[in-house]
């Protein structure tokens, strides 16, 4: 099992795409429409199912405003920079709820905004540990940060995806160089 999406009422479809592509750097991955039932649906997030968790969009015709209650928390997205995604959010709409900085009692950086909508998001800002392993969050490194059905809470930027491809191929010419040479000894041992 994966989770697939979380679905969030909003009020403004448009407003709501452009605040989780264009701030958040989400994709816009697909959108539908239903005559029948009054809703426009847009799925918006990092990557597609099941790899990736969606945000479903969902704006129900004539609908502008939804009462948020007590009841929903948060979601919560990894960021390189918490200091600059805060900057783009109060510059496209949403609210700085909580300054970025660290949390209570741990040296993680952390803030929380809110969507044009009002939904509550959390920033978890990414560490990179230097050593060529990717990030860590809390001294964890995210090999290790593994949802119990395999959903993986944090993903790879394509940056980090990149650099672990080329030391893959540096690892594997370095292997056969070593491999050539080693072959290249026995060689000259039995002659």
């Amino acid at each position: 099992m994966r989770i697939l999406h979380t679905m969030l009422r909003v009020g403004d479809l448009q407003r709501s795409i452009d605040f989780y592509t264009k701030v958040l750097g989400m994709k816009l991955l697909r959108t539908s429409e239903n005559e029948q039932y009054k809703y426009t649906l847009a799925f918006v997030g990092y990557g597609n199912n099941p790899d990736h968790a969606e945000l479903e969009l969902t704006y129900n015709w004539g609908v502008d405003k939804y009462e948020m209650g007590n009841a929903y928390g948060h979601i919560a997205i990894s960021a390189d920079d918490i200091y600059a995604t805060c900057e783009a959010v109060r510059a496209n709409g949403g609210n700085v709820t909580r300054e970025p900085g660290p949390v209570a009692g741990g040296s993680t950086v952390i803030a929380f905004v809110t969507d044009p909508d009002g939904y509550k998001i959390e920033f978890i800002e990414r560490k990179f540990d230097g050593g060529g392993r990717g990030c860590t969050l809390n001294g964890v490194s995210a090999n290790a940060l593994h949802g119990g059905c395999g959903q993986a809470l944090i993903h790879p930027t394509d940056r980090e995806v990149q650099t672990k491809k080329r030391r893959y191929v540096s690892a594997v010419f370095l292997l056969r160089a070593f491999s050539v040479r080693r072959a290249d000894k026995r060689l000259r041992a039995s002659a």
